[in-house]
This record gives C-alpha cells, sequence and structure tokens, in this order.
C-alpha cells in the first residue's frame, strides 16, 4: 500500500512497510521536493529519507505496519517528519563528518552517515504517548 495526499503544501505518504514500496517512495518525495528545492537538493533529500525509512522496515521491531511521512517547506527548509511505530530508536552513532573512517564504522553506520551527509539536520525523538518515533529531517535551503 502507497497512499500520498497533497494539503496546502504538504505532501502526507502512508507506507506499508513492505520494502517494495521504497522506490517509490523516493520518486514521489523527489518529484514534490523539486517545487521548492534545487533538484540536486531534492535528491539527496529523497535518498536520506530512503535510507532511514529502508533501515526502520528493515532493522526495526515494527509493532504497526504503516510508516506515516510527511514533507513541506518552510521558513527556507524541506522538512520530513517520519512516523513510525518499531522499538524506539536511539542512534549508535552520530559520524563526525570530519573524522568519518570505514573501519571505525559500526554495523549499521553508513546509513546514518549518508543521512547525515544529505541532509543539515536530523533530530531522533520518541513520543511516550502514541510510543512512536519521531525523526525529523531538514534540508536548508538559502
Amino acid at each position: 500500500m502507497f497512499n500520498e495526499k497533497i494539503l496546502e503544501e504538504k505532501i502526507y505518504i502512508l507506507l506499508d512497510t513492505k520494502l517494495e514500496n521504497i522506490t517509490k517512495l523516493t520518486i514521489e518525495i523527489e518529484k514534490y521536493s523539486k517545487n521548492f528545492i534545487p533538484d540536486s537538493q531534492a535528491y539527496e533529500f529523497a535518498v536520506a529519507i530512503d535510507e532511514f525509512v529502508t533501515n526502520v522496515i528493515s532493522h526495526g521491531k515494527i509493532r504497526r505496519n504503516i510508516i506515516i511521512i510527511s514533507i513541506f517547506f518552510k521558513n527556507n527548509e524541506m522538512i520530513a517528519v517520519i512516523k513510525d511505530w518499531s522499538d524506539r530508536f536511539i542512534p549508535p552513532l552520530v559520524v563526525d563528518k570530519k573524522k568519518f573512517s570505514f573501519d571505525k564504522l559500526e554495523a549499521g553506520g553508513l546509513g546514518l552517515f549518508l543521512i547525515q551527509e544529505f541532509v543539515d539536520e536530523v533530530r531522533f525523538l520518541y513520543d511516550e504517548k502514541t510510543n512512536a518515533n519521531l525523526t525529523v529531517m531538514k534540508k536548508y535551503v538559502f
């Protein structure tokens, strides 16, 4: 299942947690983002979201088979909010880009590195009321 809805300059995507939905997700995010940011930045933004959602589906212990993604442009920022119901996620590694080394990278750390490389800000939050992870990614546009 892949369902997208555009409301007032926002796009909402309800994604069934099946890996075969990732390609369409990435295409739709990139297409939508190009309305607000340069093509190369839209590509990077879509790849970062693709990488994160792929990791949730592949490695998360999912309790609900849906991921909700909302994307919008506000105050010169392309913003994605990703909500999933897998186990609470605390990143095992935040990579200092200046000190990146493949031999020191923990298992699974490459995805986090790519996310950090392609977006300007990423925050990992947990909503205690709904038992959901909330991940916020921002791409700044100058």
